[in-house]
């Protein structure tokens, strides 16, 4: 990037100063998500697990599920805990934001350097501004109703693992390679699949020989299988080699009727194909048109489909959770940018040459590609782009509409850090840097609640006798709080009672 700089080639500063500016719009439309409570459910599991162990916990502990480790590997979490622990849900999502700067900071010079010819500039810039930065990228970084995955950051890594391949700088390679390793036990599967797809085209692209690309496939392909039988194994020790995720997922299908699995598939597979249909639609403006090329694309995506789909067998009959969910897709959309990168690289070709008709052909298939991404997250997905990523500045705060939320967001505001609170499970956001127990499963909780906050929703489930020591409540039209009697002091405070 300096070197762009230096240039003063004011193209390439325009395009990457267009795709930080969008970077940083989505990370501040993220938050105002958050703030305006539209995240509940995983994200909670991830802050605790993130943590948990700098707090004297069990690695891998959470609330919700009780020891995650025994469903998946999330060690990339762990990592993650000095930035949870200062800043709580605040904190994933600044890590994800620099992932994703890494990822431009370090692949936008190699694309947009590679060739001299506007052509190709304008190439990259569709790239970027269609592709890494368009809706599906948005939708992805977005998680709607979650806000984080550790799968997510699959894109960026990804992103980072291939470039660095060409460039031959193995020291980023080795650090992306095991940072994608720990996000999950299928990030093995996805290196490979990536390390494994970047050989084949450079064999299509004859920079290397037969006996090579033979060679290092074999080589780096039983390397990657070893890891992922590996986490595998490691996730099977954690169960007690006794029954599992996995064994559920396949216990699961298998259970079902012909019938059944065609109702199930058919939509999956047929809203992931449309969702892919913009991606191949840039290759094709690209003019790549070396059908080897597809086929290696296929094929090394098939791995990855593969194990998305057992993954989500676990959740049948419901299709939200399969191929087109956020942490599935991540992996296809990382291997796209793998595909898309390459292909800039060692096949791409302009279709037009004048640099007026290039520039307007280029400047139509970006917003065409936009408004087709929005139209398909819409249909397939029931996702807003628009609400999400742009209405959200102006929506006002829930408790604007519901005014007793804002004597929880007050009592969240005077609460000590880590403090053991239950809250209603809509209104976890208020509580992101507390200690947060699922209502309904308190029998899990790594400490019990000092304090039960309960409205309509999560009433049924609270006998405070049961639950607390020195049980002591304060009941408003709408809210009920239990909580321990030394700790009324903090309702005072908030001005939900005054004696």
């Amino acid at each position: 990037m300096i070197d762009i700089f230096k240039r003063r080639d004011f193209f390439g500063i325009a395009v990457f100063a267009a795709a930080l500016g969008i970077l940083i719009w989505y990370f501040a439309a993220k938050l105002g998500i958050f703030t305006k409570l539209g995240y509940q459910s995983d994200l909670y599991t991830h802050i605790q697990i993130c943590r948990g162990w700098l707090q004297g916990r069990p690695l891998m502990h959470e609330n919700c599920y009780g020891y995650h480790g025994k469903l998946h590997n999330y060690f990339f979490d762990l990592a993650m805990g000095p930035f949870v622990l200062k800043w709580g849900a605040t904190g994933i999502f600044i890590v994800q934001f620099l992932l994703y700067v890494w990822a431009l900071w370090y692949t936008f010079p190699v694309l947009y350097k590679k060739s001299d010819e506007f052509n190709h500039k304008l190439l990259v810039a569709v790239f970027y501004i269609a592709v890494f930065c368009g809706p599906v990228s948005f939708w992805l970084y977005d998680d709607p109703d979650y806000g984080f995955h550790t799968e997510m950051l699959y894109v960026p890594l990804g992103f980072i693992f291939t470039l660095s391949l060409y460039k031959k700088q193995h020291w980023v390679s080795a650090v992306a390679a095991l940072l994608m390793v720990s996000v999950k036990e299928d990030g093995a599967v996805l290196v490979a699949c990536l390390h494994l797809f970047y050989l084949a085209l450079q064999f299509t692209a004859k920079n290397i020989t037969t006996k090579r690309w033979l060679l290092q496939s074999l080589l780096w392909g039983g390397v990657y299988v070893v890891v992922f039988v590996a986490g595998i194994i490691y996730l099977k020790y954690q169960n007690d080699f006794g029954y599992d995720r996995l064994s559920e997922s396949f216990e699961r299908i298998g259970l079902q009727t012909a019938q059944a699995k065609r109702n199930y598939f058919l939509p999956i597979f047929k809203s992931f194909g449309l969702l892919l249909l913009p991606f191949a639609a840039v290759l094709l403006f690209m003019r790549v048109t070396n059908y080897k090329v597809w086929l290696w694309w296929l094929a090394f995506m098939l791995p990855v489909v593969a194990v998305n789909l057992v993954s989500g067998f676990v959740y049948f009959p419901a299709k939200y959770f399969s191929l087109v969910w956020v942490p599935r897709f991540s992996l296809t959309f990382a291997q796209f940018l793998s595909m898309g990168s390459l292909c800039l690289l060692l096949f791409s070709r302009a279709w037009f040459r004048p640099a007026f008709v290039c520039f307007v052909a280029a400047f139509s298939v970006a917003f065409v590609l936009f408004n087709r991404q929005e139209k398909l997250l819409q249909s397939e997905r029931g996702y807003s782009f628009n609400y999400a990523a742009i209405k959200v500045f102006k929506e006002k705060h829930p408790h604007t509409y519901y005014l007793h939320w804002d004597s929880v967001r007050k009592v969240a505001a005077v609460l000590p850090y880590d403090y053991p609170v239950s809250p209603p499970y809509k209104l976890f956001g208020y509580f992101h840097k507390h200690d947060v127990i699922w209502t309904n499963k308190i029998f899990v909780a790594w400490q019990k609640p000092r304090m039960i906050i309960c409205d309509e929703g999560n009433i049924e489930n609270v006998i405070p006798d049961q639950l607390l020591q020195h049980p002591d409540s304060v009941v408003t039209p709408n809210m009920r709080y239990y909580f321990e009697a030394e700790d009324r002091h903090y309702l005072i405070e908030a001005g939900v009672t005054d004696k």
